[in-house]
């Protein structure tokens, strides 16, 4: 990274990001993964009302993610350096089957509790993220990587957000859901390159530390 990338803006971080294979490959996987996921979250209020939970219902979707987000956080301070990629894919299996499970779910109990569960994977999933942002990009641009990074995400939330109005009315709550869960899958595909960039990216590093 030359030296001028420190002043280089949002710019430096995207050029850092294109030439990082483990973040590249991470960003793509959650472009793939909001594209579907993006739209459940529109849909949580139109799921409460098929099962006729009401606001109550709607309030307990949203508190049963959160609350799983914040025990999924504080258990991925057992994550070791280098188990991310593992961690990731194993977490996007999980929110995958969660959220096919939540689209053909018959009772709200059931979807509430796998509300739950995805909330779990998903607090250790921005752990491991964050964890390798901030080890993999240098001090210079560390900042402008995490915001090129996020900045993607956001853009890829909101258009998420607009196809949901038109997706969930046409198709109905549990559908979007599927449809979540389905992108979810096919980003773990996508993890897991990134977990074997990540492999080979170590294994490196080991033979160059062993050489004489």
């Amino acid at each position: 990274m030359r030296g001028d990338d420190e002043f280089g803006g949002l710019r430096a971080g995207f050029r850092f990001l294109r030439q990082d294979r483990v973040l590249r490959t991470l960003l793509f996987a959650w472009v793939v993964f909001i594209s579907g996921m993006g739209m459940s979250m529109v849909a949580d209020a139109p799921l409460a009302a098929v099962f006729d939970a009401g606001s109550f219902g709607f309030g307990l979707l949203i508190t049963a993610w959160g609350g799983g987000s914040a025990i999924g956080s504080l258990i991925a301070k057992r994550m070791r350096e280098g188990s991310e990629g593992t961690w990731l894919v194993r977490a996007g299996i999980v929110i995958a089957a969660t959220g096919i499970g939540i689209g053909i779910s018959p009772w709200f109990g059931l979807a509430l509790g796998l509300m739950f569960v995805m909330g779990l994977a998903d607090g250790t999933t921005i752990v491991a993220e964050t964890n390798l942002r901030q080890r993999r990009a240098p001090d210079a641009v560390r900042s402008r990587v995490s915001a090129a990074f996020m900045g993607v995400m956001h853009v890829m939330l909101a258009f998420s957000y607009v196809v949901a109005a038109f997706v969930v009315p046409w198709l109905g709550p549990k559908p979007t859901y599927l449809i979540g869960g389905t992108t979810a899958g096919l980003a773990v595909l996508v993890l897991m390159r990134m977990r074997r960039y990540l492999e080979l990216d170590e294994a490196a590093r080991l033979e160059g530390s062993e050489a004489p």
